[in-house]
């Protein structure tokens, strides 16, 4: 009778007692987006976007319920900076541009095309130069796919976003800026899917290391996404 009930136990969903653990991580992150343009404006090409190197931080609460199925619930801390360059101050006619027109740029109160002219009134071109900052808090599914030493996860969920901070800078050839306002796209509140795969070994009896590729996808209009390379420690309980 024992040795069934151990049998019941394994096939088990859950074991009987989960086990639990806690990551802390850093990773560089890059960002991109799927649409063929400017995250700025829909008629400009996508090809003058650039998105800078950052790091993000985080940690995640882990939960291991059996040999094969985890759970982690997660929040990362990111900021972002993508360039656009050589925006013309003055179209093919000479008119000032219609940076007011622009699709996903909301300018700030009191800032119009002819005061961004003024401002940079000797210049011809600007680059933007856009700062994200933002939390996710994430639910991610497990799926243990090796075990010896080593450990690999497959993991799968969706992310809460919540912007922080939404700046949009002109910047001159001489690092003149003014703040001209935010990207539209980006909301208060979004959502994300996250895949990723970790790899972990370990270092001492409770402490593991880990590296984990995750790719994020954000539900905007600009189909944006990050790629992380998250590395870092697993303290097990």
């Amino acid at each position: 009778t024992k040795e069934v009930k151990k049998e019941k136990q394994k096939d088990s969903i859950f074991e009987e007692t989960p086990r639990w653990s806690i990551s802390v991580y850093a990773a560089p992150t890059i960002y991109n987006t799927f649409s063929n343009s400017s995250i700025i404006d829909r008629n400009l090409s996508k090809q003058d976007d650039s998105s800078e190197l950052t790091w993000s931080y985080g940690g995640y609460v882990n939960l291991q319920f059996n040999k094969k199925i985890g759970m982690r619930l997660g929040l990362l801390h990111s900021n972002l900076t993508i360039k656009t360059k050589n925006i013309s101050i003055y179209d093919s006619f000479g008119n000032v541009t219609q940076f007011s027109q622009f699709s996903n740029l909301q300018l700030n109160p009191g800032i119009s095309n002819q005061t961004i002219a003024n401002y940079f009134q000797n210049d011809q071109v600007l680059d933007f130069a856009t700062e994200l900052t933002f939390n996710e808090v994430a639910v991610e599914l497990g799926y243990r796919l090796y075990e010896n030493k080593l450990i690999v996860d497959g993991y799968g969920g969706f992310g809460l976003i919540i912007i922080n901070q939404n700046k949009v800078r002109a910047i001159s050839s001489s690092s003149k800026y003014l703040f001209l306002g935010e990207l539209s796209a980006f909301n208060k509140l979004l959502f994300s899917s996250n895949l990723g795969v970790s790899a972990s070994y370990p270092i001492a009896k409770d402490i593991r290391i880990f590296l984990n590729p995750t790719f994020n996808y954000q539900f905007t209009d600009l189909q944006s996404y990050l790629f992380m390379i998250k590395s870092g420690i697993t303290f097990n309980f």
